[in-house]
Order: C-alpha cells, then structure tokens, then sequence
C-alpha cells in the first residue's frame, strides 16, 4: 500500500501548495478516453451518467500502481486553470472502488481550494449550474436529467467557492449530512448576497 499511496498521497497542510506542476502534467496526459474502459463500467454501475467531454480520464493499472484508476482534474472555478488532480482508484473488474485504506485521494503539494471538477465543456453552462461535492453524485444528478453539473470534491472547498460572472442561478446539491448542508448553506448565502439566484437540493 505505500508503494500505492506515495505519488498521490494527501498532504495533511499546504506548506508550498502548487497550482499544477509537471508532474500533474504528465499523470494527467498519460491519461486515456474513459469511453469503454473500466472507468464507464464503474459509472455505468453506480448509476452516473458517463461525460464526452470534462475533466476525466482513465489510467490503467501498473507495475508502480496495481489499481486502474479514475483520475480527474481540478480546475480553478473562476479562471478554469489546472490545480491538481484527484483519483479515485477502481476493482479491476470496475465493479466498485478498490479494496484499499483510501480510493479516494489527492496529489500531494498542489492546492485544491476554489477548485472543481468541471464534467461538462464551458460552453454548456449559459445561465445555471449545478453543483455537488463528489463526482459520482454529480454525475448521478447528470444522469436525472439535471445538466450542467460540476463537483467540489468535498464540502470544505464547496462552501468556499466565489461567485463566478455569468452565471445567474446556482443549485447546490447537498449531500445528506450536516457539514454537507452546511457547505451548501453557506455557498447559497454567498450567492444570494451577490444578486444572483441560489437553491438547494438536499
């Protein structure tokens, strides 16, 4: 497991955080299309819609790292720059995540705050915009017919997020727990204090 978890580890402070590095670079070009891989199979299984374009992709297991791997890339939410990339590491028959301490994780140094998943193109948000703390939620909200729908990655970064220009309706979907509704609370408020329309889904 620390032959696994040492490229990605999560860092427990940003001492000399990073907004993408050459590093994230090159995991995230090694990267593949997740149309037909296991990464389709485990989104297709936790009911999700599977994205054409977005921030995802698919990295097969290795000799260095034995669990193939969904890993996405975190995009400063206001400029859409690169900031670092968060995995999620799968079974090998993409029938859930790996059987591991931490499938979810972070690459280390590199900041993720006012970040998030972008899971559809720009051009597809004009008016309105979803947003949820995981990808899968996200994705499952997709897959309802609810679109355009971003992710946070956790409930800290999502109560942090700016209001961004041209985007005139917000809706955060708040996971069932209090520091999700809490997250998503304070991101409404925030929203609304700017003159634009917020609402929440629980």
């Amino acid at each position: 497991s620390d032959r696994l978890s040492r490229p990605v580890k999560v860092a427990s402070c940003d001492l000399s955080p990073l907004r993408w590095s050459p590093r994230a670079a090159s995991i995230w070009w090694r990267g593949q299309p997740i149309a037909e891989t296991i990464v389709d199979k485990y989104l297709c299984g936790r009911g999700c819609a599977v994205p054409s374009h977005g921030d995802l992709r698919y990295l097969p297991a290795s000799d260095r790292h034995p669990w193939p791997c969904m890993v996405a890339r975190v995009t400063d939410f206001m400029t859409a720059e690169p900031l670092t990339l968060h995995f999620t590491f799968l079974q090998h028959d993409g029938r859930g995540k790996a059987p591991i301490d931490k499938p979810k994780l972070l690459l280390a140094g590199h900041v993720k705050r006012g970040g998030v998943v972008r899971l559809t193109d720009d051009a597809e948000v004009t008016m309105g915009l979803g947003l949820t703390e995981g990808i899968e939620t996200a994705l499952a909200v997709a897959a309802s017919g609810w679109r355009p729908c971003w992710a946070a990655i956790d409930a800290g970064n999502m109560s942090t997020l700016p209001v961004v220009d041209g985007i005139e309706s917000l809706t955060a979907f708040a996971d069932a727990d209090p520091a999700g509704q809490r997250a998503a609370n304070t991101l409404a408020d925030r929203w609304r204090a700017a003159g634009r329309e917020a609402h929440i889904v629980v």
